[in-house]
């Protein structure tokens, strides 16, 4: 089993039922749907055959617009510049640039290769930006204006035997970009093997930084962990990224471990998979200490915590739905925390108050096909 793919689409009981529920739900983009005032979610909603997009305003009335874009049934979102960016992945390999001012009309829509499957998306500028591809050894450079490949940055010598080193999730701090580099055995089981990075790069330079100068050679971070899987976080209030590891599947040998981007260093794992209750799939910081975490259990549920690394052996369970239903969990512009709960009887956007932890919907916000991924587009 692809265990990349476990967080994604969950059981196959899962994945039946929500055909069954939503195979008659039709897309409405022949409409033009207004745009929000004010900052809103983008969320990418699936029911694994279909996709679309809606959007839910990130304010009191958590209105949710329905079906704004057709998208892969595999996607998520990015936004930057004023445009959202949809990576839609494997099966479809493309970027779709979204326009939110024009009813999230598509502007551009272009490749990134065959069977690359691209996996996240980072910005020097609207016309140069980086594509992680999780089936490629090569990261692309785009100009998303013109739709096309400029460049190409060679991940290959941080692969494992299969040539693939599976890059995945981005984060940019100043110029500097930090690459998670799972390292999976694709021939056997997809677990981890030996050790995985965080490789990092200059956006202005595209040359890779040197994480270790009393070894020879370039070096990239090598984390305490493996298998970095969900997003990771760039921490302002502490000046620290955080980065969730899963290690292998249902093993207690992984956590959140914390890097610095100034002195390209490592914490080790401050918060273990064992005292969360399971593996880490994704992290959301409320402030330099305080964060939560989409937790999946030995039972294959997923629940949603709350921690402090400051006094880490103290957990508080925020959501338990008792079905492997938690997909994503992202902090709103005004600290509330917004989780996709895709549950086959009652799907939706959940919402949390992020200091007491208590959850705001008395129902999840209703948002067409069961949702997956969350961007926050602000400034508009």
């Amino acid at each position: 089993m692809n265990y990349r793919s476990h967080y994604r689409v969950g059981s196959a009981l899962v994945v039946a039922a929500l055909a069954m529920l939503f195979a008659a739900c039709e897309d409405s983009t022949s409409v033009i749907p207004p745009v929000p005032a004010g900052n809103f979610a983008f969320v990418t909603t699936t029911d694994y055959s279909t996709g679309s997009a809606s959007v839910v305003s990130a304010d009191s009335l958590l209105k949710a617009t329905q079906n704004v874009a057709s998208i892969s049934s595999d996607a998520l979102a990015r936004f930057y510049g004023g445009r959202i960016y949809v990576l839609n992945r494997s099966g479809a390999d493309n970027v779709q640039v979204l326009d939110p001012a024009a009813g999230f009309a598509t502007i551009k829509q272009f490749t990134v290769g065959a069977g690359s499957d691209p996996e996240d998306i980072t910005f020097l500028s609207r016309s140069r930006a980086f594509v992680s591809r999780y089936n490629e050894d090569q990261m692309w450079i785009v100009d998303t204006i013109q739709g096309r490949r400029t460049g190409q940055i060679d991940f290959h010598w941080l692969a494992d035997a299969d040539n693939i080193p599976e890059m995945s999730h981005m984060v940019m701090v100043g110029y500097r970009v930090f690459v998670a580099v799972q390292r999976l055995d694709r021939t056997t089981n997809w677990g981890p093997v030996g050790t995985s990075y965080v490789a990092v790069f200059d956006a202005r330079t595209e040359q890779f930084l040197d994480a270790d100068p009393a070894t020879g050679g370039v070096q990239p971070i090598t984390l305490a962990g493996t298998n970095p899987f969900g997003e990771m976080v760039w921490n302002d209030a502490s000046g620290m990224i955080w980065v969730p590891t899963v290690g292998r599947w249902g093993i207690a040998d992984g956590g959140i471990e914390l890097i610095d981007p100034n002195t390209l260093t490592t914490s080790g794992i401050v918060l273990s998979e064992a005292t969360a209750g399971g593996d880490i799939s994704d992290v959301v910081a409320i402030d330099a200490n305080r964060g939560a975490a989409i937790v999946n259990d030995a039972n294959f549920n997923t629940l949603l915590i709350g921690f402090d690394l400051s006094a880490p052996t103290s957990i508080d369970t925020l959501y338990a739905p008792g079905t492997y239903s938690l997909q994503d969990a992202e902090l709103s512009p005004d600290g509330r925390i917004f989780v996709s709960d895709h549950t086959p009887v009652l799907p939706g956007i959940r919402v949390f108050n992020a200091t007491t932890g208590a959850q705001i919907t008395a129902k999840p916000v209703d948002v067409g096909l069961p949702p997956a991924d969350i961007e926050f587009v602000t400034g508009n």
